[in-house]
């Protein structure tokens, strides 16, 4: 037989994630009146594209700072980038969360004002803008005194991205695009001086790198801050990690974005009903999400490409580690849109429609079976968490 069932949310709010080694720079800010007020910045350092001689007598002539970005919103986004020295150290051994950020100077070092162009998702273009001379300078000092990534690092500090008081929206930006047009591979983000030798006419490019290394433990010099303000709007309750509104609060609506650790948490209250007192198997079951469209906020930004669907672990978290004496990988575990196996239109990938389908059949296959074990042996079923993939 063929069914529906009954779906309560809520959303969650999860603590501080973590956002050290993500190969975008997240810049911009918006209002909405359901989510707040919202400014991302981006943290990081940048080191030499490798080891050359630059000759005795260096002249900069100028230096630009460059990046990639694609559409992530339906709509046209004013950005108003400034780029920023740092003046706190950004610690390469540790992982920062979204709520962290490093001290940086007042007065840019250059600003670029542009609109992002609006449908233009899967189109990477590159985007360049003019900084003082006087940074370009530094880095060169610091790359003809140094001679490791430490030393370097020390000599000069890094960057701060940070939005102006014109932008009006978010946007991540690439710190690494494919294929570079020029070189065939990899294009990286950062900085490129242009010198001179002396009284030589021959100009040359020197580059500095936004650091890209993805080491064992996922550590890289750069992370991003996502600061929220919810006060005055229908998610304020929300304050510390792991609260939880339901949707009879918000309009019945429920939310999740990246970043500032909202989640939205799914349970099938009345599941049990289906397959009481008899034998039943599941044969096939997916759940439908369908986002809301027309507010302030979607319009602003798109929905994403896709969403990973979690099966909650202890306390309504998103697991890591060893849960319950269990790896994290086991099946349970695992975001469920991976675990499954299931076609690509049924695991989470937003469609044509503008819908997100994911195949649910093992999950609620394994309720029926934990259902028919001794009450001691049972498993809580907590629910699942549909979030935006990190």
């Amino acid at each position: 037989f063929t069914d529906t069932l009954t779906v309560q949310s809520s959303t969650v709010l999860l603590d501080s994630v973590v956002t050290t080694g993500s190969l975008t720079l997240w810049v911009g800010r918006y209002a909405d009146p359901a989510q707040g007020k919202a400014e991302a910045r981006s943290f990081f350092q940048v080191f030499p594209e490798g080891r050359f001689d630059l000759g005795p007598s260096v002249q900069v002539d100028s230096a630009r700072f460059f990046l990639y970005y694609d559409s992530v919103g339906t709509g046209a986004v004013t950005q108003q980038l400034r780029l920023h020295r740092l003046t706190g150290e950004i610690n390469p051994s540790r992982n920062y969360q979204s709520s962290e950020q490093i001290g940086f100077e007042t007065n840019s070092v250059g600003e670029f004002l542009f609109s992002r162009p609006a449908n233009r998702r899967g189109r990477i273009d590159t985007l360049f803008f003019r900084i003082d001379a006087s940074v370009g300078r530094e880095l060169i000092n610091a790359y003809t005194n140094t001679l490791t990534r430490d030393d370097f690092a020390k000599a000069f500090r890094g960057f701060a991205l940070v939005a102006g008081t014109q932008s009006s929206g978010l946007s991540d930006f690439r710190t690494l695009s494919i294929p570079d047009p020029d070189r065939g591979a990899f294009a990286v983000a950062g900085v490129r001086v242009h010198y001179r030798n002396g009284s030589d006419t021959t100009k040359r490019t020197l580059r500095f790198l936004v650091d890209n290394r993805i080491s064992n433990s996922n550590i890289t010099s750069k992370f991003n801050q996502l600061a929220h303000d919810r006060s005055g709007t229908p998610l304020a309750p929300l304050r510390r990690g792991y609260d939880e509104l339901p949707a009879s609060a918000t309009n019945e609506q429920t939310y999740i974005q990246s970043g500032v650790s909202l989640v939205t948490k799914l349970v099938i209250p009345h599941f049990n009903r289906i397959y009481r007192n008899r034998n039943v198997v599941i044969n096939d079951a997916k759940l439908i999400i369908d986002p809301l469209v027309g507010n302030a906020f979607s319009d602003a930004q798109a929905r994403p490409f896709s969403l990973t669907l979690y099966e909650a672990g202890t306390n309504g978290r998103i697991p890591t580690g060893t849960i319950e004496g269990r790896p994290a990988d086991w099946l349970g575990y695992l975001p469920l849109s991976q675990a499954l196996g299931a076609s690509a239109s049924e695991r989470g990938v937003l469609r044509s429609d503008g819908k997100y389908v994911f195949n649910i059949t093992d999950y609620l296959q394994r309720l029926v079976v934990n259902e028919q074990q001794p009450a001691d042996q049972r498993r809580p079923d907590r629910g699942l968490l549909l979030a935006v993939p990190s």
